[in-house]
């Protein structure tokens, strides 16, 4: 009894050790992070519109008197482009950029697809319009979306492929203005919204290739679609609610409200459709931002990221979240705070996933440390490890 009460004690001090390290390992790998793009010029602020699905890189672009677009990494930071070129887009497997700049071929303003650090590929304008302006990628950046305007009060949506150049989106529903707003990761579904006009007010839309346009039901904006299409997130009516909606296989769900805020809007979504974000208002001057999850449901951005313990400035008075990565981790946009410089600038704001395995190897030692006669939880375990030896 004595032998087994001694190796009783040793394993319970390895375990605890054990447990230790892990608990101090874990910080670690889950520490949030909050990043601010800087401004290049007084008067001039950045915003970020566009994040890879890892959120690694960013981008974005300057408003004020030194317009201009930037990509951003951890890493590298800020790169601002040469030239007067916006971003608005990024590829998921972060290779590319989209946007629009002006052509000094045609003189015209026209979408552009851009390898990150590369030189831009003008996209070209359907015949009867004047400019063309990219919003979104496919996840390899083969397909870009946007939209054609026309400055006699016509913008029609457009996807192009690098196979087969500009088309411009089509539809009974689809009026003189139509916008495009994202893709899914293989460029083959399309969402947007338009001025219906046969009753003159908007509707959302889904454009599949091979089918065509259809609306949304209840639908008044679509403005973030998943990778596998299957989840779509905007603004509508379901029942007697009317604002934020999220689109399952086409079955509208209502996000809520946050108390005190009128109306609410869903800008874009997490690649498993778990992640929404999207805008608050109470009138045209009065806006900010809000996270939605199944678990939270909607809050406040702030709020969000208060829970999540991202250490972005405290006097923050707004956001304007833009863009949520396709791993859900990553937010990306603009805010204001007296204490930023010029009060206020883009920024990326980051929720690290902690490692699966830490994590299960925690609960392993927890659940021993807890039943130690029972050593199930070790089988396990090793035989976990054994099947991943193949895979690593």
């Amino acid at each position: 009894m004595a032998t087994a009460s001694r190796r009783t004690l040793v394993f319970s001090r390895t375990l605890i050790g054990g447990l230790g390290l892990l608990a101090s390992a874990l910080p670690a790998l889950a520490q949030p992070a909050f990043y601010l793009m800087g401004n290049v010029a007084p008067g001039t602020y950045s915003d970020v519109y566009g994040l890879s699905y890892d959120g690694k890189l960013a981008s974005g672009y300057h408003s004020g008197p030194d317009q201009g677009a930037f990509t951003w990494t951890p890493s590298g930071g800020r790169q601002d482009s040469l030239g007067v070129e916006i971003f608005t887009g990024v590829s998921r497997d972060a290779q590319y950029v989209t946007g629009f700049k002006k052509n000094p071929g045609t003189g015209r303003i026209e979408a552009i697809r851009k390898p990150v650090g590369g030189i831009a590929e003008y996209l070209g304008v359907p015949s009867g319009f004047d400019s063309t302006t990219g919003l979104a990628m496919s996840s390899d950046g083969s397909a870009i979306v946007g939209h054609a305007d026309r400055t006699s009060n016509l913008h029609s949506p457009f996807r192009w492929t690098a196979s087969g150049g500009m088309q411009r989106i089509t539809g009974p529903d689809l009026g003189n203005y139509t916008y495009a707003r994202d893709v899914s990761a293989d460029g083959k579904t399309i969402v947007g919204e338009a001025n219906d006009t046969g009753v003159g007010v908007q509707r959302a839309w889904v454009w599949r290739e091979g089918t065509g346009e259809s609306l949304l039901l209840g639908g008044e904006s679509a403005r973030g679609i998943t990778a596998d299409s299957r989840v779509v997130v905007g603004s509508g009516s379901v029942g007697s609610n009317f604002g934020a909606v999220r689109w399952i296989d086409g079955v509208p769900q209502y996000l809520g409200i946050v108390a005190g805020w009128t109306t609410a809007e869903a800008m874009d979504v997490s690649d498993d459709g778990n992640v929404v974000i999207g805008k608050l208002r109470r009138n045209a001057a009065d806006q900010d931002s809000f996270v939605w999850t199944p678990g939270t449901g909607m809050m406040m951005a702030k709020d969000y990221f208060t829970l999540q313990h991202i250490p972005y400035p405290s006097d923050t008075l707004g956001m304007q979240i833009q863009a949520v990565s396709g791993d859900g981790l990553s937010f990306g946009g603009t805010l204001a705070a007296p204490s930023v410089p010029q009060g206020g600038g883009g920024f990326v704001a980051t929720v690290p996933a902690p490692s699966a395995l830490a994590l299960g190897a925690l609960g392993c030692a927890m659940t021993i440390a807890r039943h130690r006669r029972d050593q199930s939880c070790l089988r396990v375990s090793s035989l976990k490890s054994d099947s991943r030896k193949g895979q690593l």
